[in-house]
């Protein structure tokens, strides 16, 4: 996410406001990273919109605020892991809810901030792409990193596992599929879903141009999927 600053000299007073809002809650909406599901994205989607509206549409987020404090499941998990989303839950049930959500999209809108489409797409589906790409690529990565220990592995050894793994994960990343194509043939894959059929190590060369593609596409998706190193998704 690119920052907002509400330093400028040459920014209005509803972009101002519009900033340190947006800044304020940032730390609800990096939630994004360690969520699993579509609906856990959505929870903190929501739960961003809330915390928008407490400072940038306050008549909207009075009435909704009734509804949550009032709520005996909000009351009860204070302080326990599932208060947010139980707060969220609240929130949404409240007849003002839409008009709410409404009033924080127009406030961005009004700033030239489409939040939707420029900021919460973009998270989700990064998000999105990158479980999906893990998961796909999680059972060779296991293998890989098996292989590496058994063999008490070089540091040499456990850079050409960690290609191959992130040649998978480009397999799944549907932005990527070409780059992983183009790969798959630099290196004489005999099937490209199966990228240790016939491995010739010889021709993994990482210092390739098409190597090069590979890698930073994958490490580009995993920080679009909230990780912060791609060699700490290597180790969970």
């Amino acid at each position: 996410m690119s920052a907002l600053s509400a330093s400028s000299n040459e920014l209005t007073a509803e972009e101002i406001a519009f900033a340190n809002a947006f800044n304020k809650n940032r730390p609800s909406l990096a939630g994004f990273a360690s969520c699993l599901t579509l609906e856990e994205l959505r929870v903190v989607r929501d739960g961003f919109y809330i915390g928008m509206a407490a400072e940038i549409c306050k008549d909207e987020y009075d009435f909704v605020k009734v509804d949550i404090i009032t709520n005996f499941g909000v009351g009860a998990s204070v302080g326990t892991d599932n208060g947010f989303q139980r707060t969220v839950e609240a929130g949404r049930k409240s007849e003002k809810w839409d008009l709410l959500v409404e009033a924080v999209k127009t406030k961005a809108l009004l700033v030239g901030t489409d939040l939707e489409r420029d900021v919460w797409e973009r998270l989700e589906k990064g998000r999105l792409e990158w479980l999906n790409a893990a998961s796909h690529a999680h059972q060779i990565k296991l293998t890989l990193r098996s292989a590496v220990e058994d063999d008490s592995g070089t540091e040499g050894d456990v850079s050409d596992a960690t290609m191959v793994w992130m040649y998978a994960l480009a397999l799944n990343i549907p932005s990527l599929s070409a780059v992983a194509d183009k790969w798959a043939n630099k290196v004489e894959m005999e099937d490209r879903t199966r990228p240790l059929l016939g491995y010739k190590a010889d021709k993994w060369d990482p210092r390739t141009e098409e190597w090069r593609a590979v890698d930073l596409g994958v490490q580009e998706a995993a920080e679009m999927g909230g990780m912060d190193d791609i060699k700490a998704a290597w180790e969970i």
